[in-house]
């Protein structure tokens, strides 16, 4: 099961960027395209290993060995990833941070049912339960990056969660660098030292 959670959480990282990237590029404020092709050759070979772990019921032998050039790549921009703090950054950034950790979170989530339906039961209907909250919040991002596309301000409560999901994403950088690392051992089928 370690390996099949490493899948699912290197997924929800690329996602995590993808979001962002794409996000940043809908409101104007985006880097280069190469990135968000990068990402998304990433997405589709994780993707084809966890359709064959769902067609094998188990992880393919090569998924260490597929995703290591993915997690290199993921080592060198998380290490420049340091979100800042929210009076240095536009609310397009903002938006765009917090889109990312919430539908990487909502992906995660979809992947641990994934994983509970393939290996154990009471996993997949434990997380199933999370479901409308990931809902939920997709939906409050969702509404944020059109007002902000509509150049317009972001509702006060709303705004206020955004501010708040945004400063646990700036607190989750040591974080995020652990969970990358610890990516490469469950695929390799061990537990991650914590």
């Amino acid at each position: 099961m370690w390996r099949f959670n490493g899948l699912v959480l290197l997924t929800g990282y690329l996602q995590r960027f993808y979001v962002h990237e794409r996000v940043r590029q809908m409101l104007g404020d985006g880097g280069p395209e190469t990135r968000l092709k990068d990402l998304a050759g990433m997405i589709d070979v994780v993707t084809e290993l966890v359709r064959q772990t769902e067609a094998d019921r188990r992880v393919p032998a090569n998924a260490a060995e597929a995703v290591r050039p993915i997690i290199l790549r993921l080592r060198e921009w998380v290490a420049d990833y340091q979100p800042q703090p929210r009076a240095e950054v536009s609310t397009a950034e903002m938006v765009a941070t917090v889109a990312g950790v919430i539908y990487a979170e909502g992906h995660v989530n979809r992947g641990i049912i994934q994983m509970g339906e393939l290996f154990d039961s009471e996993l997949a209907d434990r997380y199933r339960q999370l479901a409308p909250a990931h809902q939920s919040n997709a939906a409050a991002v969702n509404t944020a990056v059109a007002q902000v596309a509509r150049q317009e301000p972001i509702e006060e409560s709303l705004r206020l969660q955004m501010e708040t999901w945004y400063e646990q994403a700036r607190a989750s950088r040591e974080k995020v660098i652990s969970d990358i690392e610890a990516v490469a051992v469950m695929l390799e089928g061990e537990s991650p030292a914590t």
